[in-house]
């Protein structure tokens, strides 16, 4: 994580009370790693265009101007791995097309890493950064962090929905905030004198309680609710 510390990410995100200056923070953190450009994308159950479902972006807009499945994302293979996946994937490990990959490589486009953004009925947004793919690499979970919490907080601020009544234990407490400093597993049970299963299974309670896919979103939740200290 170098010197990016995830609740600190969060909290700095959440303190914007605008679209615009929320965007335009986003856009100099990511800078500052690597990240030349950002688009946030609302995934809705029938896709319009990509400028319809397009909720923000900032930067060099090569790959957003160029985007091969314009007027039909539905069709596009990276938007239904995102649908499919939680995790962080790379557009080129992906897209298998001649005519794309073409087009892509006549443009000298660079990397992009696709980050799906779940909710409790599954997918509900995507996020696209473009920039040199080791950079990416070096920070995937700060960018991980960073687009997830920008779509929570655009859900929450402009589609206001119910508040969450969630209680975490101290213990999951204490778990979640190590998992937000990036330690492991098998270091969180060392650190806590416990067994790396019983770690694994306070993890998956957290999840299973904040609506969570995967370790990062929960610590963005968690920071978002206020369960945890940022």
């Amino acid at each position: 994580m170098q010197k990016y510390r995830l609740p600190q990410v969060v909290r700095d995100i959440l303190s914007h009370r605008t679209l615009r200056t929320m965007l335009d923070h986003m856009e100099i953190v990511l800078r500052e790693i690597g990240v030349e450009h950002f688009t946030l994308i609302r995934l809705t159950p029938e896709l319009d265009t990509i400028d319809e479902t397009t909720i923000g972006t900032r930067g060099h807009r090569e790959w957003y101007d160029n985007y091969f499945h314009r007027d039909n994302p539905d069709r596009d293979p990276l938007i239904i791995h995102a649908k499919q996946t939680v995790e962080p994937f790379f557009a080129l490990d992906h897209i298998t097309n001649p005519r794309r990959l073409e087009h892509i490589a006549r443009l000298k486009l660079k990397e992009g890493l696709i980050i799906p953004v779940h909710g409790p009925h599954g997918a509900s947004g995507v996020a696209w950064v473009i920039g040199e793919r080791k950079y990416l690499e070096n920070y995937k979970v700060v960018i991980q962090a960073i687009a997830i919490t920008c779509y929570h907080h655009i859900e929450d601020t402009f589609v206001p929905v119910e508040e969450r009544d969630i209680d975490l234990t101290a213990r999951e407490r204490d778990v979640l905030e190590r998992v937000a400093t990036g330690a492991t597993s098998p270091e969180i049970a060392e650190m806590l004198n416990l067994s790396e299963r019983t770690i694994e299974w306070y993890v998956a309670q957290i999840m299973k309680k904040l609506g969570a896919r995967n370790r990062i979103q929960a610590v963005v939740l968690a920071v978002k609710d206020k369960l945890i200290a940022a």
